[in-house]
């Protein structure tokens, strides 16, 4: 499993603009899965939402299932 990166180390990159790339977020003791919109430099949750706080930590989604 991937180890938790600040996200004062760095932030989660795109693939290419057409495309967001999920990962889990740490914040306030919860994990969430969203993605980082660099343009409006924001964390969007899974529904689309504007998460309210930033969080602290990110890891990529680890590998589904085979």
């Amino acid at each position: 499993m991937s180890e938790w990166i600040s996200v004062d180390e760095r932030l989660p990159e795109d693939m290419d603009e057409e495309v967001t790339v999920d990962v889990l977020v740490y914040l306030d003791g919860v994990i969430y899965q969203a993605f980082y919109d660099k343009t409006s430099n924001v964390w969007i949750d899974t529904d689309g939402d504007e998460l309210n706080d930033d969080p602290t930590h990110w890891q990529p989604l680890p590998e589904p299932p085979k």
